[in-house]
């Protein structure tokens, strides 16, 4: 049972029984890489708070009717030689199992990766992805299209959501509601070899929100919107054919912007993709000096020095060294 402490291994560390999580204060992984092949049950009041501070694989069930939460608030632990340790929880606890507890799951440091056939949360209410810490859907060695009960809703404060996709087979994975709160948060879509298409329920942002979607870290060069590459949002609306809030970078390119880094329109059938590319995905128009139009989408290549007020539904400004003043 641990209810409070630092669990520090001085060699790779295999657990076989099983672990009793038990009250608010968080426990401490750290040292060699751990391997739990028991369960690991929580009770007692309270969330069920670990600090992984290394790589930590649980390859039987995490159960109990409590939240479970990776935490980054910084635990300080005095060593056999009267020092102390400060302990962040930027390491990766690996689930490979099917977790079936009942509340919800809060990953504020480091990164929480689902992995193999089973490795799945089938019952938590609801995930909370805050800044410093990752959600990874890893499905490299063996796809499961269920790593998340599809009803609990997505929240990224900041947080990172990737998505790894399999080298031979397709991939199609429905997630809950996604809120995209305040912060700058990242969804990375990644095409490993096979198509990879992930849906959520539907998309809202809060005031200071910004999503942007990547396809960075997979090994092929699919495109987002492409076949091989697609993130959709049920119910997703452009505004002057602009998904307000979002960005996207991958290996799109047009004769104005080869940076990869664009602002994100949507398409029904294909998802999120780099605006600018012509046909579905529209077209920019180079930014005036004055004038402009409240529902054009500008982009900007070069320092300008604007001659009076210019209306603009977006503008995406291409380059380092690119000023836009008046």
């Amino acid at each position: 049972t641990f209810t409070q402490g630092v669990l520090l291994a001085s060699a790779p560390l295999p657990i076989n029984n099983t672990i009793v999580l038990s009250g608010n204060a968080p426990e401490v992984l750290a040292g060699s890489n751990i391997t739990i092949n028991g369960n690991v049950n929580m009770s007692g009041a309270g969330a069920g708070n670990v600090s992984v501070n290394n790589t930590t694989t649980i390859t039987g069930q995490v159960t109990g009717p409590h939240s479970f939460a990776l935490i980054g608030t910084p635990e300080i632990a005095s060593t056999t030689a009267g020092l102390t340790t400060t302990y962040l929880g930027n390491g990766n606890l690996i689930l490979t199992g099917i977790n079936t507890y009942t509340i919800g799951t809060t990953i504020s440091a480091g990164t929480l990766t689902l992995s193999g056939a089973n490795g799945s949360l089938t019952a938590t209410t609801a995930v909370t992805v805050n800044a410093g810490g990752t959600l990874v859907l890893d499905n490299t060695a063996a796809n499961n299209n269920a790593r998340v009960v599809a009803a609990a809703p997505i929240t990224l404060n900041g947080g990172s959501l990737t998505i790894k996709g399999n080298a031979t087979a397709a991939l199609t994975q429905s997630l809950g509601a996604l809120t995209v709160a305040a912060g700058n948060s990242i969804i990375a879509s990644q095409n490993n070899g096979a198509n990879v298409s992930m849906t959520f329920a539907s998309i809202a942002r809060s005031a200071g929100g910004l999503l942007n979607v990547t396809t960075s870290g997979q090994s092929s060069a699919a495109t987002l919107g492409s076949a091989g590459n697609q993130v959709l949002f049920t119910g997703a609306a452009n505004a002057n054919s602009i998904l307000k809030g979002v960005t996207t970078t991958d290996a799109t390119t047009f004769g104005a912007n080869a940076t990869g880094f664009n602002l994100a329109t949507y398409v029904a059938a294909s998802g999120v993709q780099a605006f600018g590319t012509g046909g579905a995905a529209g077209t920019y128009t180079t930014l005036p000096l004055t004038g402009g139009s409240a529902t054009t989408n500008y982009i900007a290549t070069t320092s300008t020095a604007l001659t009076g007020a210019v209306a603009a539904n977006a503008v995406l400004i291409v380059g380092d060294a690119v000023n836009i003043s008046t």
